[in-house]
């Protein structure tokens, strides 16, 4: 994916919970815009820096939610 703020604009904390669960399962998520991949043995940096990547995806979602809901839209959702 483009960045990890992609993954959901759900709570934070649900969020980490997706990302966990995809990683848990043998899925590596690879992320374009800063080249990192996420695993499940991602250590301490990996897993504060994936919390803060969806946690700022969540705020911005929060400060622009009709933004959000026209491309939930346009992409058929």
């Amino acid at each position: 994916i483009e960045a990890l703020d992609r993954l959901s604009r759900q709570k934070p904390m649900h969020s980490m919970r997706l990302l966990w669960d995809i990683v848990e399962n043998g899925v590596e998520v690879h992320t374009t815009m800063n080249k990192r991949v996420y695993t499940a043995k991602m250590g301490m940096a990996e897993m504060m820096d994936s919390m803060f990547s969806l946690f700022t995806g969540h705020e911005e979602s929060q400060k622009n939610p009709t933004a959000t809901r026209q491309t939930g839209i346009r992409n058929g959702r």
